[in-house]
């Protein structure tokens, strides 16, 4: 009897040793990290593929979430009463602002690949190197609620160029788009 129970619990023990890999695999996505995000945008951007990048543009119940911890935090304590009732309008129309920004996202994606291709970039050939993180640019940081720009730096023809993903978080599903890419001026061509 004693030898049917120890088998018994060392199958228990495998199978929750099973499942507990494969959520933390699964919970490990390519966001994981901010470089992860980076070399994600690059390639979807690379094959021009909004509909992929899309997928990791923030949510609405990310954006409310977020929210919801900023109002909670001492930051907030600290705002203006004007500052506060700026804060309460976006809150309530949160579904409404997130819609149209997902639309300046799709048309700041698209120009971004148009503006490389009259750069003469041929995209298909474009290699991603590192993404940066600036230490000069002061991160966003409260107890549950991290915000960072990150820089994607990719060659092409021996050039090297640099993009921004501006404002990104750091969601329960990792990092995440907010205000998407640009050109950086500064450091597009060395």
């Amino acid at each position: 009897m004693e030898n049917v129970n120890n088998i018994i619990n060392k199958a228990t023990l495998r199978i929750f040793l099973i499942v507990s890999l494969s959520l933390l695999l699964i919970s490990c996505g390519k966001n994981s990290s901010q470089e992860g995000l980076a070399s994600i945008a690059f390639k979807y951007l690379k094959y021009n593929d909004f509909d992929s990048y899309a997928k990791y543009i923030i949510t609405n119940k990310e954006a409310i979430s977020l929210l919801k911890t900023l109002e909670r935090s001492g930051q907030f304590k600290a705002y203006s009463v004007k500052k506060k009732a700026h804060f309460k309008a976006i809150k309530n129309s949160l579904v409404q602002r997130m819609e149209k920004q997902k639309k300046v996202l799709e048309k700041n994606f698209y120009a971004v690949f148009d503006q490389g291709v009259r750069q003469g970039i041929t995209w298909s050939r474009a290699k991603f190197v590192e993404a940066r993180i600036s230490k000069q640019e002061k991160a966003f940081d409260l107890k549950g609620l991290k915000q960072q720009n990150i820089y994607i730096i990719f060659t092409y023809m021996k050039k090297e160029y640099t993009l921004r993903l501006k404002n990104n978080i750091k969601a329960n599903r990792g990092w995440v788009i907010v205000d998407g890419l640009s050109w950086d001026p500064k450091l597009s061509v060395k």
